[in-house]
């Protein structure tokens, strides 16, 4: 598909000399944009009047600017069809003209970044352990991006989850998001269910003598299910 953007121009007063209005463009337009679809063209005068650009006019650099005032500014816009195979991927496009009136030099200047539209918006989710008994919130540390429409985390949507936390085992959750030119993107992370046993404290009886030494802790260990060794965790 194509992109359509809005270029805006504001033409405005200079002090140095020119001959006539020209737009200029910082890299090729016949590469980037398809001039046949070039529309909703208006040229508006900062008193609010607007005045009619054919597409003619626009494409050979003959826009005429109906100064009343030499303090006026103009802001000139319009929409173009990015082309589906343009590139490279976020050239930034400088648009810019001259123009004289009553020999006084007006200019004007603006850039768009081209974002060719195409690239699949990406789902941002890791593979989550937790233990049995615990809470699960699928969308918890979940988000999406795209080159195009930006943060889409909020059109993310759960299409499969089959996580039951109050049974041991492996699980998997399936994400799906689709952004503005309709490229839908899915990703599957795994979800670990482990036990949540206690921890087993071995220590066993003891006789001394006495006046002997005694450390409470000589012989003691302690161990989990799901962490291992916690004998330093003992007390």
């Amino acid at each position: 598909p194509s992109e359509t953007v809005s270029v805006k121009n504001t033409i405005s007063n200079a002090t140095d000399d020119a001959t006539s209005f020209k737009m200029e463009y910082g890299v090729d337009m016949d590469a980037l944009f398809d001039a046949d679809t070039v529309s909703n063209i208006v040229l508006t005068r900062n008193d609010g009047q607007t005045y009619t650009v054919t597409k003619e006019q626009l494409l050979n650099h003959q826009v005429e600017l109906p100064f009343d005032s030499p303090t006026n500014t103009f802001t000139l816009t319009y929409d173009v069809q990015v082309k589906a195979d343009a590139s490279p991927k976020g050239t930034m496009m400088k648009v810019s003209g001259v123009g004289k009136v009553n020999g006084v030099k007006y200019t004007s200047e603006n850039s768009i970044k081209l974002a060719i539209p195409g690239d699949s918006p990406v789902i941002t989710a890791s593979d989550k352990t937790l233990k049995k008994g615990g809470s699960f919130d699928p969308m918890t540390g979940v988000s999406a991006s795209d080159t195009e429409d930006g943060d889409v985390t909020g059109n993310v949507t759960v299409t499969a989850n089959d996580v039951n936390v109050n049974q041991e085992g492996t699980y998997h959750v399936t994400y799906s998001v689709t952004d503005s030119d309709d490229n839908t993107t899915t990703k599957t992370i795994t979800v670990t269910v482990t036990s949540n046993d206690a921890p087993v404290i071995t220590a066993v009886d003891k006789t001394v003598k006495k006046g002997a030494s005694f450390d409470p802790m000589a012989g003691v260990s302690a161990s989990d299910t799901e962490d291992g060794n916690v004998t330093d965790k003992v007390t």
